[in-house]
């Protein structure tokens, strides 16, 4: 405490000390009035010459900085407002070359208010490529921490690092992984592939409390109760430390998967969307779409968030959206023939022509595409002979459908045009499963009588590479149906199978593990890309250890996968 906050409780006593002791008995009405006025303007002014005001009348920043989607001359940069009145703010914001703030390059004001639920975001351009560069906000006498970030770069880079994330759960765990990303000083930016949040509350694996307990009875039913629903689950995810430090250190690049709205969602709705008690499919969608613009650093209004980003004549990173831009109703039974419909799409005409576009125009070396769901096909209907999941095997072969596989025409039409026009260099991230998967990516449907010219010794066949990030937090396999059978599940799933079986059920897949947390670093030179699979040793702390698991790369030109005999990056 200082020394003016020390002597605010001698002022509050200071009338009743003077008038009892001091002045006869006719004249303390007078003067007790007159002190108390006296002493109500000097309490008032100590307050606000002190850290008691901060809190009351001065903003505060306690969700942050971040910064995202980098150009090779602009950047994202964003924050939020939190204080106690419902009046707009004035923010300013500097860019400098330095941490100390002092060599400014750019600078500029604004005003935030309820509208955008006092975030800040400000495409701050006019930069150079490929620097690193440091952002603070000032409301009032209020300065933000200062934020790091780097734009991209431009010419021929000699290496790109990114790490790769999806599934952050608040309510199954801490996001432990983002601490160990925030310490890499090497990377170039943080990739989430969705799931940024969750709109239930039910789970909890005994790691932190989340919402306030009225969350789980009220349900909003129009769009302004649905964007204070959203809004509210922004701002707790962004309390945790480790989302603030890794958001503080690198700038994000950012797509939403389902749970940014509802699960398993698609243009038109969801399963879990019920219109009769929570009101228009669009209006909740609307909603969604603008929490996320609001507290995301991502560029634009999010109205469309498919979009290209170049990384110089390296990288190309394609972004879709396969949820909600043009993805039809998932097919919720394998057996059901409508699944081979030509016509169904996971992206929507537009969407679809704008992506092989982009595949067949791209000079960059490596055309990296970042996805939400599993792109290849993943064969589990061979585990209901071997007693493994029991009756549970339906399940799991039909909630693949929410993936690519559930879309076999579409994904048919893409590996086509890569094959046709002789496409290399396509790698695919991918998550939503909640598991660490890599694949060689070839043409192969059944349905079809499509020959299958895939050579899993060599790769021959193969057309493209998948890598697969686990969750942030987000329950594995083991945390849903028990350690001993995921591990079962996970040691058969890609190896050759006893009599009766007598075969690799997915010998394209060669990486997997079904129960880590954690990310991949993907590492890209103008002869190699790679990804390195890093796993946390709990999501139950905060601050816990990391080990690297595996690493597989495809070289140029070679479009299949080999794993890296080195242990360490």
């Amino acid at each position: 405490m200082n020394r003016k906050q020390g002597r605010l409780p001698l002022l509050v006593k200071l009338p009743s000390i003077i008038v009892n002791k001091i002045m006869p008995q006719q004249y303390r009405y007078i003067i007790t009035k007159s002190l108390f006025i006296l002493t109500l303007i000097c309490f008032t002014s100590t307050l606000s010459n002190s850290n008691y005001g901060q809190g009351i009348d001065e903003p505060l920043f306690t969700h942050g900085v971040a910064s995202g989607d980098p150009l090779p001359n602009a950047v994202i940069i964003w924050t939020r407002v939190s204080r106690h009145t419902l009046s707009p703010v004035t923010v300013k914001w500097t860019i400098a070359k330095d941490k100390k703030m002092t060599q400014v390059v750019k600078s500029g004001e604004l005003i935030t208010d309820r509208s955008t639920d006092y975030t800040v975001k400000v495409d701050a351009a006019g930069l150079l490529p490929a620097t690193d560069y440091y952002y603070q906000f000032k409301a009032g006498h209020t300065l933000s921490v200062v934020g790091k970030t780097k734009t991209a770069p431009l010419g021929n880079p000699v290496k790109l690092q990114f790490a790769v994330v999806s599934c952050s759960n608040y309510a199954e765990g801490y996001f432990t992984a983002l601490d160990k990303i925030a310490a890499r000083n090497t990377l170039d930016a943080v990739i989430h592939l969705g799931d940024y949040i969750y709109e239930g509350t039910q789970r909890n694996f005994n790691s932190r409390a989340v919402l306030d307990s009225e969350e789980t009875t009220i349900v909003p039913s129009n769009k302004a109760e649905w964007l204070a629903y959203y809004r509210k689950r922004y701002a707790v995810s962004h309390l945790d430390s480790n989302l603030q430090h890794a958001h503080q250190q690198l700038p994000f690049i950012n797509i939403w998967d389902d749970h940014e709205t509802v699960d398993n969602a698609h243009k038109d709705g969801s399963y879990m969307h019920d219109p009769q008690s929570h009101g228009l499919w669009e209006d909740r969608k609307a909603a969604a779409k603008q929490a996320y613009a609001e507290w995301l650093p991502i560029r634009g209004d999010a109205s469309r968030i498919y979009r290209s980003l170049k990384f110089g004549n390296l990288m190309e990173l394609i972004l879709l959206d396969t949820r909600l831009e043009g993805r039809d109703p998932q097919i919720t039974n394998a057996a059901d023939n409508r699944l081979y419909d030509e016509n169904r799409t996971i992206l929507g005409n537009t969407q679809r022509q704008w992506l092989l576009q982009k595949l067949s125009s791209s000079t960059a070396t490596w055309k990296v595409i970042g996805n939400q769901v599993i792109f290849s096909d993943f064969h589990v209907e061979w585990a209901a002979g071997t007693g493994l999941f029991a009756d549970k095997i339906q399940q799991l072969e039909n909630n693949l459908l929410d993936y690519w596989q559930g879309y076999p025409a579409e994904r048919h039409k893409l590996l086509s045009h890569i094959e046709k026009n002789k496409i290399n260099n396509v790698v695919i991230l991918s998550a939503s499963m909640h598991c660490a998967l890599a694949f060689d990516v070839f043409e192969s449907d059944e349905k079809k009588n499509t020959p299958v010219t895939y050579v899993p010794a060599t790769g021959k066949g193969s057309l493209a590479v998948e890598f697969a990030t686990p969750s942030i937090s987000s329950a594995n396999f083991d945390e849903k149906i028990g350690f001993y059978t995921a591990s079962a599940f996970e040691a058969s799933i890609n190896t050759t199978l006893p009599l009766p079986f007598n075969m690799n059920p997915n010998p394209h897949m060669k990486f997997v593990d079904l129960d880590q947390h954690g990310y991949f670093i993907l590492e890209l030179t103008q002869q190699r890309a790679k990804a390195s699979w890093y796993f946390v040793e709990s999501v139950l702390v905060p601050i816990a250890g990391e080990e690297l698991a595996e690493s597989w790369y495809t070289d140029k030109d070679q479009n299949h996968l080999q794993q890296d005999a080195e242990k360490r990056e």
